[in-house]
């Protein structure tokens, strides 16, 4: 598990203790005639939700594959690691139609890319795919590639890969 897994994890599990918190002072508040209304509680549920889901990620850009299904592509700096020429980032793609594969089905994937700054070259190191959008819903599969199998390729020019590195390289 990376560094910013367990942020993740340690924010839902806050959220989740605040909201169960919230929700069970509105059910004493309600028997008892307290201070709290439900408008209150349920404009604390949004904006807790609302910053759990949308906090992190920045709008990178959008492409179409060769089927015609567009992919609207985001990036987290809040993951961004850099040593030695080499940055990684986390990255998510959501597409508009699902992707059928021999796992299953899939709306949005998660991806931990690695970038040479020095040489313009990206790889992948780990991918997770979601069924529903923006990385939420059922995992589908999870693959993270052993060194052996990591291979740099170089960066197409004016694409959203150039993009994502000169974010996480520090470039942009």
């Amino acid at each position: 598990m990376y560094e910013s897994d367990f942020s993740l994890n340690k924010i839902a599990l806050k959220s989740s203790i605040l909201i169960r918190g919230l929700v069970f002072q509105a059910k004493v508040n309600f028997v008892f005639g307290g201070a709290i209304t439900m408008k209150r509680l349920l404009f604390i549920l949004l904006m807790v939700s609302y910053g759990m889901v949308w906090a992190e990620w920045e709008m990178t850009g959008t492409s179409t594959d060769n089927t015609g299904n567009e992919h609207t592509h985001f990036h987290d700096k809040s993951t961004i690691r850099r040593n030695n020429g080499l940055a990684k980032m986390w990255v998510m793609r959501d597409t508009s139609r699902p992707i059928y594969f021999s796992e299953g089905k899939f709306k949005s994937l998660k991806a931990l890319m690695a970038y040479n700054c020095l040489e313009e070259t990206l790889e992948v190191f780990s991918f997770i795919w979601y069924a529903d959008s923006m990385g939420s819903g059922k995992i589908v599969e999870r693959q993270t590639r052993k060194e052996s199998q990591r291979e740099f390729s170089p960066i197409i020019p004016g694409s959203v890969g150039e993009t994502e590195w000169k974010i996480a390289c520090g470039e942009k």
